[in-house]
């Protein structure tokens, strides 16, 4: 174990690495959801370019946008950016969709996918070379306890009237009270002193760029120590998925009488506050570092139920037919994991094993009526999780409850509020019965990291947006690990190198991604317990555990765009020369850009005289080992290093015949380092398939994953040429032949989880790819993806109707990853485009596709070489229409990510720039910039290795 390992205590510190790679997969920058305009001078919170390097403010996981980079040649005031609208969705349906990969996509769509788009609907990347202007509230006022209460909530024009009393120091004197409101609406405000003296007002400001509410008072207020600042306001439960908001959703059994509801829904209500949506819901100083405790209530109909982060205390009546819901005091917490939600609730509880200040602690899953059963699954895991959490973290959990609640409505994956933790519905319920078997890892991975948030981010959170690696890397790593403790039968490790690396090494590699840092552990919770916490302090609790100069170590890996590849030189006999050099995927490094020099644990197996794996690490640009098997060996052994490893080609060739000598993780960490190197100019596509098609008689499901995506994402940049799609085809068919006759159609009553998954992946890219006797078979068995390209027309009718009329929590989004295979260009034209962006009303709501679901079909658009560009021309000529029914910035900027980067040709850049040159960009212009690198890079590709292919798919007979 190296010494970050060690310091850590856990699998290994290369691989953690890794794990935060990942977890920079999970934010989104915040330009790519803001609503602010490109000027430095009036963005809140903006950032500028310094030395030459963009840097982040932002949000979170989900789910998340691709950032882009330095290498823009943008200017430092044109393309400074924000936070106010950062919302949150690095939470886990980005970590949640890689950990089922693909958990939206259709197992055809895979096989034309773009680079790692279909990860990409909830991933993205950050950077933390922050600057340190940014522009935060003023200083005179500190809350350190709220008191909120909400009452009137109106059904009809879905208005609420509330009260907030803050408890603040005022630090100096002041005429003027500055805090956050957007979308809220003050009616009156006070301070109340120590000494009982009040002070009133009704003159307000609202700065909306700011989202800042100023309150101006006529005298002075002076300094104190203690004062309450009240606060009337009303707001709106708004249906953006942000703030305090409304979902829709049809219920499955009758609903409770008081449930809102019209001609075609019902709705429940919820909140979304990460990054900086709490301002939406109540006026607030809402800012990570201004942490509070929270006294909440609620005034709600009798019939429905409210929940928020504390048990009820009381309940008291208020008018016919409501009463008034109050929650104990919480915790000291940041304003963005408060939380409430109210409904038609029912649950499923369970108690953990552990006593917590001498009691159990209840967990439940709550969901709209009809639902609960459908929480068992995620309920099977949290107790175990928290108790384990709360082993190994060696801190307990922190709160007396912890509910987990399912929402028909949301950008993402999930959210981490303390104590009451919010999950798209796939992402925490599961049917025994109907659910896709993808979804039971997806669940129980994604509980696990949002509980994992528990204490890191909401025990200790991050000073400031730009350390949001603090709360997301290491609930990554855990959240992993909890899931080996739990099912060490799924093999988790080998599906993080396949799922969560292989994604990570895409996303670092090229030039708009950025560096990130890496999180900590029990001391450093311990240290920072309730409070905030910095990077610095973590690389001092790493350093002290480990005696290791941690920063000095780890500084390349967090600082430095890019990751090395070892590339490897066997000249001399007995020993091999190694080299490390940044990688990027464009193939494009300058010499002054390959300056770096990695700590890179070599992990080498297969010295003459030795067992095992020896332990040495590079230290130097390049160095020479001897001692070397020359019939084997292997770096990087176990897949434990963040790095690629690029072999000579005599030597992969060696290695498809020794593939019982390499381990699972070590046969997905060389394909997807052959692959990658052959997207990057560094290999061939001809090394890649002399590789691959030696893997016929694999069994591991996690292998088979590696091997055809390497060649899907092959298929997606050369696909658009006949023959060679062909040509694909036939390679894959008689690769997996053998393997898709062994396992088979029918499903063992006792059947393993992986099992079950390799079947599905193998019949699935078998019927994509024409495999006759399983066409035949998919066809009277109605297997969407096969049926959709052999009769579109009925088979979109089919799904669409299932899609509407499904009771299955998953069957919708399978419906439209199926639809996105279709290749008939008037069906995509004329019917699934405008069923994708439709607004309803006046459309018939089972003629669309509701916004958070739309990148779904999207993404499948953006990986059919048919539908690819008929999506990107109905978007520009519906542009103002496509934007008004993708709404929420979070969505819209999603969606530009996975529906643009799959082109190969270079006109599509200057299409691209061409069209959005008049356009208002602000939620989305650093995404856009990710695209135009992620295309030029296909572009590159498809130009270097088009005519090798070709050559080499004829060679093999697989072209005439």
């Amino acid at each position: 174990m190296n010494p970050l390992g060690q310091a850590l205590g856990l699998r290994s510190g290369t691989a953690l690495r890794g794990a935060v790679r990942i977890a920079a997969t999970a934010v989104p920058t915040a330009t790519s959801i803001t609503r602010q305009p490109a000027d430095a001078a009036t963005r809140p919170y903006g950032y500028s370019l310094g030395n030459g390097a963009w840097s982040l403010v932002g949000a979170r996981h989900g789910v998340h946008a691709w950032t882009t980079g330095a290498g823009a040649g943008a200017g430092p005031a044109g393309n400074a950016f924000g936070v106010p609208q950062a919302r949150s969705f690095f939470s886990t349906s980005s970590l949640g969709s890689m950990a089922s990969k693909w958990s939206t996509s259709s197992a055809s769509s895979k096989e034309e996918a773009t680079d790692e788009v279909g990860p990409a609907i909830e991933l993205g990347l950050f950077s933390t070379q922050i600057m340190a202007d940014r522009d935060i509230l003023p200083s005179n006022l500190k809350p350190t306890h709220y008191a909120l209460s909400l009452r009137d909530l109106e059904f009809q024009n879905w208005t609420y009237k509330g009260t907030v009393d803050i408890n603040v120091e005022i630090t100096e004197p002041t005429k003027e009270v500055v805090l956050n409101a957007l979308e809220i609406k003050l009616s009156g405000a006070k301070v109340t002193h120590d000494a009982g003296q009040v002070a009133s007002s009704t003159n307000f400001s609202y700065d909306e760029k700011a989202q800042r509410a100023t309150i101006t008072f006529d005298e002075e207020l002076p300094t104190l120590s203690k004062a309450v600042l009240s606060i009337d306001f009303e707001g709106i439960m708004n249906n953006e998925m942000a703030g305090f908001y409304r979902s829709k959703y049809k219920p499955v059994v009758p609903a409770s009488a008081s449930v809102p509801r019209d001609d075609d829904w019902h709705y429940m209500f919820s909140t979304q506050f990460e990054s900086c949506d709490a301002r939406r819901a109540f006026p607030c100083f809402d800012e990570p570092n201004l942490k509070a405790t929270f006294d909440f209530e609620i005034e709600i109909p009798e019939d429905q139920v409210a929940l928020s982060n504390m048990p009820v205390k009381e309940t008291r009546k208020t008018k016919d037919g409501w009463h008034m819901v109050s929650f104990d005091t919480s915790p000291i917490m940041s304003t963005y994991l408060l939380a409430w939600a109210v409904g038609d609730f029912e649950y499923v509880e369970a108690f953990t094993d552990r006593e917590y200040n001498g009691k159990t602690i209840p967990v439940r899953v709550y969901t709209t009526r009809g639902l609960k059963d459908q929480g068992q699954w995620a309920l099977e895991h949290a107790p175990k999780i928290i108790d384990y959490f709360s082993e190994i973290f060696d801190i307990d959990y922190p709160l007396p409850k912890s509910d987990l609640l399912a929402v028909h409505e949301f950008t993402h994956g999930a959210m981490e509020n303390w104590g009451l933790v919010t999950y798209r519905t796939t992402q925490v319920l599961f049917d025994e019965k109907k659910s896709d078997a993808r979804f039971r890892n997806s669940v129980a991975y994604v509980v696990a990291h949002e509980l994992a948030h528990q204490w890191f981010g909401n025990l200790v959170t991050m000073d400031w947006w730009d350390e949001l690696w603090l709360n997301e890397g290491f609930a990554t790593w855990v959240g992993w690990q909890a899931i080996d403790h739990i099912h060490p039968d799924w093999k988790v490790w080998a599906q993080f190198v396949n799922e969560g690396m292989e994604s990570a090494f895409k996303l670092d590699s090229i030039r708009a991604s950025h560096a990130i840092h890496v999180p900590g552990v029990s001391n450093y919770l311990k240290k920072h317990a309730y409070g905030n916490a910095k990077t610095e302090a973590l690389w001092e609790a790493l350093s002290e555990a480990s005696g290791q100069d941690v920063t000095a170590l780890m500084g390349p890996w967090i600082s430095k765009i890019g990751h090395p590849v070892i590339n490897i030189d066997e000249s001399t006999p007995g020993e091999i020369t190694v080299r490390q050099s940044r990688f990027l995927s464009t193939g494009d490094v300058k010499p002054e850009e390959d300056e770096t020099v990695w700590w890179v644990p070599l992990s080498i197996e297969g010295k003459t005289g030795s067992q095992g794996i020896q332990s040495l690490a590079l230290t130097t640009k390049e160095d020479t080992i001897t001692g070397i098997d020359d019939d084997f060996y292997k770096l990087n052994s176990g897949a434990t290093g963040f790095y690629r490893v690029n072999y000579p080609s005599q030597r992969l060739e060696k290695l498809t015949t020794q593939l019982d000598r390499l381990s699972v993780e070590d046969k997905i960490a060389i394909i997807g380092s052959t692959a990658d190197l052959a997207f990057s100019g560094y290999g061939t596509t001809a090394s890649l398939l002399s590789f691959v098609q030696g893997f016929s008689k694999e069994t591991n499901n996690m292998v088979w994953s590696q091997v055809l995506d390497s060649i899907a994402r092959v298929k997606g940049v050369f696909g658009d040429d006949p023959a060679i799609r062909a040509g694909l085809e036939k390679f894959t068919i008689k690769l997996i032949s053998a393997a898709v006759d062994e396992i088979g159609w029918e499903f063992a009553e006792d059947e393993q989880y992986l099992t079950s998954m390799l079947r599905k992946r193998l019949i699935g890219t078998a019927g994509a790819n024409g495999h006759p006797g399983v066409t035949l078979e998919a066809l009277k068995r109605f297997n969407a993806c096969v049926a959709v390209k052999n009769n579109p027309a009925k088979a979109v009718e089919v799904l669409k109707d299932e899609w509407f009329n499904t009771k299955s929590i998953d069957g919708k989004t399978i419906c439209l990853a199926g639809l996105g295979s279709v290749k008939d260009e008037s069906i995509i034209r004329d019917n699934l485009l405008p069923f994708l962006f439709n607004i309803s009303p006046p459309a018939p709501v089972s003629e669309s596709v509701p916004s958070a679901d739309m990148h779904v079909l999207g993404v499948g658009f953006a990986s059919n070489h048919i539908a690819r560009g008929i999506q990107w021309k109905y978007l520009q000529d519906n542009w103002d229409a496509c934007v008004t029914k993708l709404g929420n910035p979070i969505v819209l900027d999603r969606f530009i990510q996975v529906s643009l980067p799959g082109f190969t040709d270079s006109a599509s850049i200057d299409e691209i720039d061409a069209f959005f040159a008049d356009k208002d960009t602000k939620a989305f212009d650093r995404t856009l910039q990710t695209v135009k690198d992620k295309i030029r890079g296909r572009v590159a590709y498809r130009s270097r290795d088009i005519e090798p292919l070709r050559e080499w798919l004829t060679t093999n007979g697989y072209m005439a």
